[in-house]
């Protein structure tokens, strides 16, 4: 139980890489604010994020998330 409890954590640890990259995966906004994934996508499909597709796959700009955490 202990090791299961363990591998999560590790999982849940922030990477600093991500604040080098300029466009992240759903996956990498998703523990980056710490939100599940359809938290990520309803922000996405109310337009409160702008993202693009490549492929299959979803790409967010850095600037998206820092304009969606801008105080005015």
């Amino acid at each position: 139980m202990e090791v299961a409890i363990e591998s999560e954590i590790e999982k849940a640890i922030y990477d600093p890489a991500l604040s080098q990259k300029e466009f992240l995966t759903i996956g990498e906004v998703c523990q980056l604010i710490n939100a599940s994934r359809w938290t990520i996508y309803r922000l996405i499909d109310n337009g409160q994020i702008k993202a693009g597709k490549v492929g299959r796959n979803t790409r967010i700009p850095r600037t998206a998330i820092n304009e969606l955490f801008k105080l005015t």
